[in-house]
């Protein structure tokens, strides 16, 4: 099947060729956070993990709760909503997780 696309700019005809017939997909999870839903890729989730106390980072702006150590790695924990909000970070409920997300590209500068 061929299907043909038109750019935004220049108007220059794409060509966008499918293996089959079937619609690409993207596999996605809704993730509660305290107040907003947030959707990701589930390629982007390396690993949900039982919330604990992160260790504090000098001089972090309020979202940035500290660090925690992931699979020998220093890894930031952050609240999602607060970095959205512009707030400061709600109260840590019992039943909170950690979310380690990983990059999508091949970057060289974090693994």
């Amino acid at each position: 099947m061929e299907r043909r696309a038109y750019t935004g700019r220049n108007k220059e005809k794409k060509r966008v060729l499918r293996r089959s017939g079937k619609t690409p997909e993207l596999h996605c999870m809704l993730i509660p956070t305290h107040r907003e839903t947030l959707l990701l890729p589930t390629s982007a989730m390396a690993e949900v993990v039982d919330y604990t106390a992160p260790r504090p980072a000098e001089d972090a702006p309020p979202w940035l709760l500290g660090q925690i150590d992931w699979e020998n790695r220093q890894v930031p924990v952050f609240s999602f909503g607060a970095l959205i909000n512009g707030t400061g970070p709600d109260e840590v409920s019992r039943r909170a997780r950690i979310m380690v997300l990983k990059s999508l590209t091949d970057s060289t500068r974090v693994p």
